[in-house]
């Protein structure tokens, strides 16, 4: 939905189809979302303070285009270490969200591998 909004602004039944929806509305709300969880990734914080902001953050964050590709490996990294940083509650229970976007990227990239295999140039 963000890629066609992106792609096709301007366009009368994109603009009345993303209105009635909201999409701009929510996308707005959710920039603040973004910029926690960019800020607690590329900031100064303790590996304690990063790991509960992006918890935190992650899903109200699912506007963010360009995760960075590291984040699934240092959240998991940091699941196992959440005693010894002495996490809080609530950043152990947002768990289930980075598990939800480890599950999509590993569905989205086995979709995606099924449907490049399967492309064929004109004529073959």
């Amino acid at each position: 939905m963000c890629a066609a909004r992106e792609d096709f602004r301007g366009e009368d039944a994109l603009e009345e189809f993303v209105a009635e929806r909201g999409l701009d509305k929510a996308r707005a709300t959710r920039t603040k979302s973004t910029t926690e969880l960019l800020n607690a990734w590329y900031g100064d914080t303790s590996p304690k303070d990063e790991n509960e902001a992006i918890r935190s953050a992650l899903p109200r964050a699912f506007f963010v285009d360009g995760l960075a590709p590291e984040l699934r490996e240092q959240l998991e990294a940091r699941q196992a270490q959440q005693k010894q940083l002495g996490v809080s509650k609530q950043a152990v229970a947002a768990s289930r969200e980075v598990e939800a976007l480890r599950d999509g990227w590993d569905a989205g990239r086995k979709q995606y591998a099924s449907l490049w295999k399967e492309w064929k140039l004109p004529g073959e």
